[in-house]
């Protein structure tokens, strides 16, 4: 039993945590490796996923201040239905114009394309055919002063600080209703592109488009360039990224935001920087802004539709503006009225109107918080990824308790998303959430698992080992309660049974040490059987005698009942044994002697903290021992104290023997011998002529309990015990007793 629960003890306590570390490393190291790979391919799903979490964040952060730099003017509901519905007539946007740049507007950002000329009425009266010649110069005359986009031109040119607007399409087959050569659009782009690429090859990843809707060149020729509004969503179409620069023609064109950066910084030069495959970044003059290897900006919105200052275009007409309201400041004009501003979805939202995002490209660019994403930081995600699944490795197999592991697991996962969200908020950096998340979760449930499987599957080896030692039921009982082994003693009343062959140490020199071996394996088989049957704990093989408990670990109130029925079955087995190794039948029959007592001992696991011993200790124990080598002075088989007789009485017969002091102790012990459940006829009459043998004995009439002994000598021939007796009653005849004698006989040896 030591030897079992000492390996119970080094596998389940603490080989849990040595046995299967290096598993679990594997499973941390498995499940990193996945997810850090998806992290690497970012699948279209888990993309839009991790998208989505980074709009969470933007959500959570909420609104920001903003630079102050730049505002919107906004043609809204309330122009549209002070004005008309639009579009307006270009006049009306002229004066808009002139007004915004009377404001002070540093730079004025057109977020509107004006790609076919607008007919004014004179333009109308100019097709008929009845007109003279003199008429028709001085309409012509009349048509050139009244002409909306001349209006609006000479406003363009006059403000002298207007960026145009173009867009750019994929497909080169757009119909685009202004069609001109490519040398002609070339022209009205020339001063847009920018000013210099600096890369090694001209191989870069970039943007390319095929087409492009421009200002008529009247109007184009009037402002100092124009930038695209291009707008490029993810694949979930949210707006995250912002194109800066993009292909067209073989010429490089900025956008709409970049342009009127660049013209609001005194016209500082817009340069590409690239090596041979990638974008690295774009400076305009000494700002440098760091963009992905496309020529794409991570926006940092500010907030909300309407976070960044926005004034109603009819108000700026009526004057409702103090005078130098814009000034120093790049403002961007566009529409952002229900059904005519081009919509599109943000982290902020479905409908965010695309004037407002050319204004958070302007102020991510002109704070210089623009998200950062780029591969660094996908490598510093991998390393996450691993340290969080290895800290789990470590952590989950060395804690025994599930809700320390939970608590474990929901603490990383707490510390991953504040860092995660400190990163975003404070230092403008997109970490990856998803799949350190998911690395976590999964790791923890896969850790899980695995810890669930070796538990049962050392319960199942704790279960097998134990068979040897336990019954089914005290194993099942065992392994789904530990707490009965817990290290320390407590005060039981359990029943304790030795076994010892007789004169083994004479059979043990008449055989070859293998065949002693082979017979001790035959003869503790069946001997372990009658213990583990009867509810019985093996505690140890001490060479050929057997020590057994009853009543511990799992508490059993017919413990004495379990053993009294062990030992009677022990006895039966003997006579099978021989049939387990028919060449050893020289050394049969076995005798044995069997003692059970029943008392308080200390049990439980008594060993020290290096080696785990679940037995009993205490003066049962040891009269249990001496009741066994008692046997051999009576000639019976089993005998048992009177504490146990007392409890089995009702379940067995017995036969009173004698009332003895056994070396070191003064208490007297009744000893029985156990006899069966039943007995015949003949045994009763035995029985009770024993019974009266023994009353006369001690009531002193030793010569009529003399003839009484022999009396039960002739009844049942070979009767040890009866011997035993007439040579006391011959001794007390011939030496009379004491006044005070007790009947008790006291033996001097063990």
């Amino acid at each position: 039993m030591a030897g079992i629960l000492s390996r119970f003890n080094r596998t389940l306590l603490k080989g849990g945590i040595r046995s299967n570390r290096w598993v679990s490393y594997g499973i941390a190291l498995l499940i990193s490796s996945i997810f850090s790979l998806l992290a690497v391919t970012s699948p279209g799903l888990f993309r839009d996923l991790e998208g989505n979490l980074l709009d969470a964040r933007f959500k959570i952060r909420g609104p920001v201040a903003t630079s102050g730099i730049v505002e919107l003017v906004s043609i809204d509901e309330k122009s549209i239905d002070l004005i008309g519905r639009w579009p307006w007539s270009r006049d009306v946007l002229a004066v808009l114009i002139d007004e915004v740049s009377a404001l002070g507007a540093t730079t004025i950002g057109l977020d509107i394309i004006f790609s076919e000329p607008q007919r004014s009425p004179v333009d109308e009266l100019l097709l008929r055919s009845e007109w003279t010649a003199a008429e028709r110069e001085k309409l012509e005359q009349m048509a050139t002063k009244l002409n909306p986009d001349v209006a609006l031109a000479t406003s363009i040119f006059m403000a002298d600080n207007v960026v145009n607007g173009h867009f750019f399409y994929q497909d080169e087959n757009v119909d685009l209703r202004n069609s001109m050569s490519q040398d002609d659009v070339d022209a009205v782009l020339l001063s847009s592109r920018v000013e210099a690429i600096k890369s090694k090859t001209e191989d870069f990843s970039h943007f390319s488009f095929r087409s492009v809707r421009h200002n008529i060149p009247y109007l184009a020729q009037a402002g100092h360039g124009a930038g695209f509004f291009n707008q490029l969503p993810s694949e979930d179409g949210v707006v995250r990224n912002a194109l800066l620069v993009a292909e067209y023609g073989n010429h490089f064109y900025p956008s709409l935001a970049l342009k009127s950066l660049a013209f609001f910084l005194d016209d500082a030069p817009i340069v590409i920087h690239a090596d041979e495959f990638v974008i690295q970044r774009i400076t305009l003059g000494d700002l440098i802004i760091p963009t992905n290897e496309e020529g794409m900006i991570p926006i940092n919105y500010r907030g909300p539709a309407g976070t960044i200052p926005t004034h109603s275009a009819v108000d700026v007409l009526n004057g409702q503006l103090p005078p130098g309201y814009f000034q120093g400041k790049v403002v961007l004009l566009g529409s952002t009225a229900v059904g005519v501003f081009d919509s599109h979805a943000t982290p902020f939202g479905a409908e965010f109107p695309g004037l407002e995002i050319q204004a958070n490209v302007l102020e991510t660019i002109v704070n210089e918080d623009a998200i950062h994403r780029d591969h660094f930081y996908l490598l510093l995600d991998i390393v996450i990824i691993y340290v969080l699944c290895l800290l789990l490795a470590v952590v989950v197999p060395r804690t025994q308790r599930t809700p320390t592991r939970f608590l474990f697991f929901l603490m990383l996962t707490s510390v991953l998303l504040f860092a995660n969200y400190y990163a975003f908020s404070e230092l403008h950096v997109w970490l990856y959430l998803l799949y350190p998340g998911m690395a976590l979760f999964f790791c923890f449930v896969f850790l899980m698992l695995y810890q669930a499987f070796m538990v049962e599957a050392r319960y199942s080896h704790v279960r097998t080992a134990f068979k040897s030692y336990l019954s089914p039921a005290l194993v099942d009982q065992l392994t789904a309660n530990p707490d009965l082994l817990n290290f320390g003693g407590e005060e039981k009343e359990l029943s304790i049974l030795f076994s010892d062959i007789r004169s083994f140490t004479n059979l043990s020199e008449t055989v070859t040490p293998s065949e002693l071996s082979r017979f001790l394996q035959a003869y503790m088989d069946p001997m372990t059987d009658c213990v583990l049957k009867n509810n019985g704990t093996l505690d140890k093989y001490i060479g050929d005698a057997v020590m057994a408990i009853f009543g511990a670990p799992v508490p059993f109130n017919t413990h004495a009942v379990d053993a009294c029925q062990t030992a009677l079955d022990m006895i039966k087995a003997l006579d099978v044994i021989v049939d387990t190794v028919p060449d050893l039948k020289r050394l049969f029959p076995v005798r044995i002697g069997v003692g059970v007592h029943t008392g308080t001992v200390v049990v439980g696991n008594l060993g020290s903290s290096h080696h785990f011993n679940y037995t009993v200790i205490g003066d049962s124990v040891n009269l249990a021992s001496r009741i066994e080598g008692l046997t051999k002075n009576y000639g019976v088989d089993v005998m048992i104290s009177e504490a146990t007789y007392t409890r089995v009485r009702e379940h067995f017969v017995c036969r009173e023997l004698d009332l003895v002091r056994v070396k070191g102790k003064q208490e007297p012990v009744g000893l029985y011998e156990l006899i069966g459940r039943d007995v015949d006829e003949a045994e009763s009459v035995f029985l009770q002529a024993w019974h009266s043998a023994l009353t006369l004995y001690r009531n002193r009439q030793f010569t009529e309990a003399k003839q009484a002994f022999e009396q039960c000598q002739q009844l049942k021939p070979g009767n040890y015990a009866a011997d035993v007796y007439v040579q006391r009653c011959n001794h007390f005849i011939e030496n009379p007793v004491e006044p005070d004698w007790d009947g008790v006989f006291t033996f001097t040896t063990k």
